[in-house]
């Protein structure tokens, strides 16, 4: 990954150097300090190894030529673990006053960092007491998982990172050291490190490379805590500036709910909601189904179980194959909010991996009313058993369900999908200060021009879990990236029933339905509906 990066910074920095005519000396140092680091690190494949004995390899590394010993040491990576000789051969080689010697023997020595604790601390040692950049470089590289747990490394990144910008030789030196924190996972926890991350994130590095290369990557560092109201200004004043890494993130970023500062700590007096027990039944039940699912497409799911975290609120992230969703304690303690109503939020997180269709501006996440469409069509109805309490569900969505689907199984799963599709919707209304509650027979009449990918309006959502729930189409039928049909009802497969609600969604050219395809009713259903809908009201 980091020569990939270097690779297009590269081509980038080389394809904007004649916007820096003035400083074509500088640049030209940083060109050329990034070839020989992309040199330096590229990965070797351990299958491939010198023609030449390595007893012959080993004596090149007492040559007087400091090329001959250089060049010596790529070849005998693949004989590290394997080899005490040529482990210990290399271990001298940390001591050579040629620093590129000494670099390349950091990286040759760190496949066996985690198994060898006396290679670990010579590396360490190393790391700490010298100052040459390339040391930093390849040190980071291999010591980032000590980070959590070695206070003497961490202050070394730490202060790396709190290095002011103008003073660093290296700037890929910031680089790796914000790579490496985001590879330890630390920021969450750790405010001196948020601080620096914060502070390089407001740095302007537009000029190295064009969307900010370093500021990028703090951007994604502090992806995480992106729903933090201080985080999430930062990440605004630097996508208002162009920063590429910025943008992608704050995509990303839109939690469950729409940004809000209501807090509900741990024993709070509006800590209605439910309790820590069944917040860990519900994602121990989501994760055990979803995490073979996951590992089947390549991908790691995490579930960040922040129960004290007080934030009301839920999201979901992406760390190359690692697939985060991050569930608050906060969200769960909302009075609003029953153990289905938490299901189904943590269904929407999911859906923002593997929702399919419609996909927001990036590539991923499945926007929002997609992944609410998910929750109940398909990720609800392996999630719950059947065995749920809807006894207080609305009749009428209780014979909706019985009209759309033909098994009794599949009607209760319908049920339950749409008790939890309102549980959620009261939690909307009650965010949005709303007086009138949203019901399964007052639809969102809105038609939009354009698929919305932000978060639909609070009726408009409750209409997209009863759509849900309502669709007939196989369980085992999933939603793609590129096509509206699969997994999901259409007009054009000829539903008229649990289709997309048009409140946020706009159907592809020649597939639009009418607009709003709700399961028809008695007159006396209309009548119960409408009176239910003025008690409500208080009317």
């Amino acid at each position: 990954m980091k020569n990939i990066i270097l690779g297009m910074l590269l081509g980038a920095a080389s394809a904007s150097a004649h916007e820096f005519a003035a400083d074509a000396p500088a640049l030209a140092a940083i060109l050329a300090r990034a070839e020989a680091f992309k040199r330096e690190h590229s990965q070797q494949p351990a299958e491939t190894k010198s023609s030449r004995p390595v007893e012959e390899l080993l004596s090149d590394l007492d040559s007087p030529d400091p090329m001959v010993r250089l060049l010596a040491i790529p070849p005998l990576r693949p004989f590290v673990a394997s080899n005490m000789v040529v482990r210990e051969r290399l271990k001298s080689c940390l001591s050579d006053p040629e620093v590129e010697i000494r670099s390349s023997a950091i990286i040759s020595l760190g496949s066996v960092v985690q198994e060898d604790a006396a290679v670990r601390r010579v590396l360490q040692e190393l790391f700490l007491k010298d100052d040459d950049d390339a040391i930093k470089l390849s040190g980071m590289e291999i010591l980032w998982p000590w980070i959590a747990s070695d206070r003497a490394v961490r202050a070394r990144v730490l202060a790396i990172l709190r290095t002011p910008i103008g003073a660093v030789d290296d700037l890929f030196v910031v680089d790796q050291a914000l790579i490496s924190m985001m590879n330890a996972a630390v920021i969450g926890g750790d405010a001196e490190i948020r601080e620096a991350v914060l502070r390089v994130l407001a740095y302007d590095d537009s000029w190295f490379a064009s969307r900010g290369l370093i500021s990028s990557t703090a951007a994604e560092v502090l992806r995480p805590l992106c729903l933090a109201p201080e985080v999430r200004d930062a990440l605004q004043t630097a996508a208002a500036r162009g920063v590429g890494g910025a943008i992608d993130v704050l995509v990303g970023c839109d939690g469950f709910l729409p940004p809000n500062n209501l807090r509900i700590p741990v024993g709070d007096v509006n800590a209605l909601g439910i309790d820590q027990a069944a917040f860990d039944a519900v994602l121990t039940r989501v994760e055990s189904i979803y995490a073979p699912i996951f590992a089947a497409k390549g991908k790691k799911l995490r579930v960040n179980r922040k129960w004290e975290d007080d934030t009301v609120n839920a999201g979901a992230m992406q760390f190359n194959n690692t697939w985060v969703i991050n569930m608050y304690g906060g969200l769960a303690r909302h009075k609003a909010v029953t153990a289905e109503g938490f299901a189904l939020v943590a269904c929407h997180e999911i859906g923002h991996h593997i929702g399919g269709y419609p996909k927001t501006d990036a590539v991923w996440p499945t926007n929002e009313g997609g992944s609410d469409y998910f929750a109940t069509a398909k990720c609800l109805r392996r999630v719950f058993t059947g065995g749920e309490d809807t006894s207080k569900l609305d009749p009428a969505a209780v014979k909706a369900c019985a009209a759309a689907h033909a098994a009794p199984a599949d009607q209760k799963l319908c049920e339950v999908g749409a008790l939890a599709g309102k549980s959620i919707a009261a939690l909307f209304q009650n965010l949005r200060g709303q007086t009138a509650p949203p019901s399964f027979s007052t639809p969102d009449p809105a038609v939009v021009a354009k698929t919305n990918d932000l978060h639909p309006d609070t009726q408009c959502r409750l209409d997209t879990y009863y759509a849900g729930a309502l669709c007939a189409k196989p369980l085992n039928e999933e939603p793609v990236d590129g096509a509206p049909a699969p997994g999901a009802c259409t007009a054009a497969q000829g539903f008229t029933v649990g289709l997309r609600p048009k409140c946020w969604y706009k159907a592809p050219a020649g597939q639009a339905g009418p607009a709003y395809e709700q399961p028809a009713k008695d007159m006396n259903d209309i009548i119960d509906a409408m009176s239910r809908s003025l008690t409500d009201r208080g009317l």
